[in-house]
C-alpha cells in the first residue's frame, strides 16, 4: 500500500492511495452515509457498476474522509476520468471540507495518473493552481422546505401554463416503468446526440436494476389519455434528495408538457419536507431555463483538468 503522506492539521493525519481491490468496501459506504456533502454516485457499489469496477481511491485515515478515483488506460497511460451516469465526485467527509484539506488530496493523487478530467462537488474548496485548469458547473437545485403553495408561486408561467396544459390533456403519471423502458426510449429518442455505446447502455440499465432493488430509484412513465409513452424519468432518491438523473421527453410530449408534469407532481409530494429537489444541470441553456422554470437556484460544482501527459501526446489530446 503507497502512503502519501500530507500536511494536515493534525501530524497523526495522513492520506493513503489504495489500490481497489484494497478498499474497505463497508467502511467505505459507512463514509459516505455519514458525510455531511453524501452523494448516491460514490456508493461503492454504484462506482463499480459505472465504472466497471476500475476506480482507486485517496483515504484520510481510517475513512474519515475519502476521495474516489475512476481511471482508465490508453495507449499504457493511466488517467483519471469523469463516468457516464456519475455528475460528480471528489471528497466526502463527514466535517468540513477545508481549503487545506482539498489541496492535501489533490497533491496525493497518485502521479501515475498522467491526465485528469473530472467533477468535484459543490462542498471542495477549489484552490487556485497553475498546473491544472477549473472551472464552474451549473446545476440547479430546489429546497422543498415550504408549503406546496409557496414552492409553486415561484414557478414562471411558462411551467404554470405547461403543467395547466399537461392536466387538460389528462396525460396519466405511471410509477415502476420497466429499466428497458428507459434504455430503449432514450436510445430512440436521443440515440444519435448522445455519446453512449451499447456498454454505457448497459450500465445504465443495471444502475436502474440496482438502485430499484435498494429502493433508492423510482422509475415514472407519463402517458397521454390514449396510451402513447410521452416521455420517462429516472429519479434517484438519496436520504434527503431527489436526483434528476434520466429525464427523456418524446416530440410528442415536448408539445403537451409531459416533463413539466412530472417534476411538479414530485415537487407536490415532498413539499414542505427537508427534501433537496436535484435537477443535475444543465450546460446547456434551453435545460437550463426548464429547470429555472421551477424557482431553482444554481449551485455549481467544478470541473478539474490537470495535464501532465508527456509533451509529444499533450498536443494530441488538445
Amino acid at each position: 500500500m503507497h502512503l502519501c503522506h500530507t500536511k494536515q492539521p493534525s501530524l497523526k493525519s495522513f492520506i493513503q492511495y489504495i489500490p481497489h481491490n484494497a478498499i474497505n468496501k463497508q467502511k467505505w459506504d459507512d463514509c459516505i452515509q455519514k458525510a455531511y456533502n453524501s452523494l448516491p454516485y460514490a456508493y461503492s457499489w454504484y462506482l463499480n457498476i459505472a465504472t466497471q469496477n476500475q476506480w482507486d481511491a485517496l483515504v484520510l485515515d481510517d475513512y474519515t474522509a475519502v476521495m474516489p478515483l475512476p481511471y482508465k488506460r490508453k495507449f499504457r497511460i493511466y488517467y483519471i476520468y469523469s463516468p457516464f451516469f456519475i455528475q460528480q465526485l471528489g471528497i466526502f467527509s463527514e466535517k468540513e471540507i477545508t481549503k487545506k484539506l482539498s489541496q492535501s488530496f489533490l497533491i496525493a493523487i497518485p502521479k501515475h495518473f498522467r491526465y485528469v478530467d473530472t467533477f468535484f462537488n459543490s462542498h471542495m474548496k477549489m484552490l487556485d493552481d497553475s498546473h491544472a485548469q477549473v472551472n464552474t458547473r451549473v446545476n440547479y437545485v430546489l429546497s422543498l422546505n415550504k408549503p406546496y403553495e409557496l414552492l409553486h408561486k415561484a414557478y414562471n408561467k411558462n411551467a404554470k401554463r405547461n403543467i395547466k396544459k399537461a392536466k387538460k390533456n389528462n396525460l396519466r403519471l405511471v410509477q415502476n416503468i420497466a429499466p428497458s423502458v428507459v434504455s430503449s426510449t432514450l436510445q430512440t429518442v436521443l440515440g444519435q446526440r448522445l455519446p453512449y455505446t451499447n456498454k454505457d447502455y448497459a450500465r445504465l440499465y443495471e444502475l436502474m436494476k440496482t438502485t430499484l432493488s435498494k429502493k433508492l430509484g423510482q422509475i415514472w412513465g407519463i402517458y397521454s389519455e390514449n396510451g402513447l409513452l410521452l416521455g420517462v424519468n429516472f429519479f434517484l432518491f438519496h436520504q434527503h434528495r431527489i436526483i434528476n438523473l434520466i429525464s427523456v421527453n418524446t416530440a410528442v410530449g415536448r408539445t403537451q408538457g409531459a416533463t413539466f408534469l412530472i417534476h411538479n407532481h414530485l415537487i407536490e409530494k415532498y413539499a414542505n419536507t427537508a427534501t433537496i429537489f436535484d435537477f443535475e444541470g444543465s450546460m446547456i441553456p434551453s435545460i437550463a431555463k426548464f429547470y429555472q422554470s421551477f424557482g431553482a437556484v444554481n449551485m455549481p460544482y467544478y470541473h478539474y483538468q490537470k495535464n501532465a501527459l508527456p509533451k509529444y501526446l499533450r498536443w494530441l489530446k488538445k
